[in-house]
This record gives C-alpha cells, structure tokens and sequence, in this order.
C-alpha cells in the first residue's frame, strides 16, 4: 500500500467524526428552530387570547354604561348574559406554552381577568336585594297611609276593626317579609316601628271608641322620617352601584 493510500485511510476517521458532528449540529439547529418556530405560535397565541379579552372587556364595560341608570338587577342580568362568554385558553396549551412568557402572562389573565365582573355581579345582586327592599318598604309606607288617612275621622270602631287594622298589619307583614341587607337594617326598622305604632294607637282608639270616648294621634313625624330613611338608602345604594361600575371601567 502507497504512502498516498495509508494518508487516505488516515483521514477517514476524521472525516467521519466531522459528518457526526456536522450532523450533530444540524439536528440541534433544527430542533432549536422548531423550538423557536413553537415559542413564536405560542406568543401569537398569547397575543390573540390577551386581545380576546381586552375586546370582551370593554364590550361588557360599554353594555354598562349604555345602561347607566337601569335597576342593579337590570346590570346584574347584563353580566350574567356576558360573563359565560369571557375567552378561554386553548386546551391543550400549544407546543411552547412553558418557554413563552407571554403565554404565562396570558395564563394569569385568564385566571384573574374574570375577577372584577363577578366581584361587581356579586355587588350588584346585594344591590337588588336592596332595591326589592326599597320597593317593599315604600310600598308599605304607601299602604299604611293610605289605611290612616281613610280612618282619618270615625265615630265607631267597625272601619277600624274591617279595614284600617287589617291593612296596617298586613302592610306589616309584608315589610317583616322583605329581605334585608346589613345597611338597610335602620330603614327597616323605623318602617316597622312607625306601622307598629299606627296599630297600636288604632287598636287604643278602638277600645276608646268603643268605651264612647274618643282618641286621636298623629304619626305624621314618624311616617315621614321613615320615609326619608328609606328615600336615602336607595339613593346611597344607587350611588354605591354607580361608582362600582365607574371602578370597572377606569380599572387598569
């Protein structure tokens, strides 16, 4: 065998070491352009997803708006229609999802994101409760005056036993049925204390009338300030729907 042959076979080792390691190399950069091929799908789609939000954020923030004004039920139905349609994340997460920062970020936003509607649904269904109480404690204002002024002037106690009495102890009940939040708890009494105290002056001026004597009061005062109660804990009920829902919209 020549010298040239021997020099030829002595390089083959070395060719062949340097076709593993090109190979090696080539491997690598294929897998790490897919790996960055992946990580790019994962940002798009983290991109995508935080856009989906965003859009569904001021959609929700503008049906709102457009019904500033409306009953805290009214808005309490409009998060109820929109919050089962907050973007979800793909499942499951694409390849690259772990390497990509701005798919975790996007994985935060789907857990946190949802957080400030159900927080203001859950505002707001107190607030309805509210209003129902409102509504209910007016109402009962409304009818035990109404029963007072028809009884304004008698001369037996028959209207008083038929009518008056069984209005104003009806209207009673319907205010001790009436669900009551923490805050309007003062409201609620004094409607309940100024009914009691119609009763109690009707059923005195029954037993007068019926002994032929006569009887007279006025809770003019008392029905008033009850009303003024109730009157300034739904304006305050009203305001404290109306700066939750301004909250929503400047939040970040």
């Amino acid at each position: 065998m020549g010298r040239t042959s021997r020099a030829t076979l002595g390089l083959l080792p070395v060719v062949a070491v340097l076709l593993a390691v090109a190979g090696i190399w080539a491997s690598v950069a294929e897998r790490r352009g897919e790996a960055v091929g992946q990580a790019k799908a994962a940002d798009e789609a983290a991109g995508q997803y935080v856009s989906d939000v965003a859009t569904f954020r001021a959609h929700v923030i503008r049906e709102l708006v457009r019904r500033r004004g409306s009953h805290a039920s009214e808005l309490r139905d409009v998060l109820d229609r929109e919050i089962p349609k907050y973007p979800r994340l793909p499942s499951p997460a694409p390849p690259g999802a772990e390497e990509s920062r701005s798919y975790q970020s996007a994985v935060a936003v789907s857990r946190t994101g949802l957080k400030p509607f159900t927080d203001l649904r859950a505002q707001l269904d107190a607030a309805a409760q509210a209003e129902t109480f409102v509504a209910g404690a007016s109402a009962a204002l409304d009818r035990s005056t109404t029963a007072l002024l028809s009884s304004a002037l008698v001369f037996d106690s028959t209207p008083l036993e038929e009518r008056t009495l069984p209005e104003l102890r009806a209207a009673l009940a319907d205010v001790r049925r009436l669900p009551v939040p923490a805050k309007g708890r003062p409201a609620a009494q004094a409607v309940d204390t100024a009914i009691t105290r119609a009763i109690d002056e009707i059923e005195t001026m029954v037993e007068r009338l019926d002994d032929g004597k006569s009887h007279s009061f006025d809770l003019s005062d008392e029905f008033a300030a009850a009303d003024t109660q109730v009157k300034n804990y739904a304006i305050d009920v009203d305001g404290d729907v109306r700066e939750a829902v301004a909250r929503l919209r400047d939040s970040a």
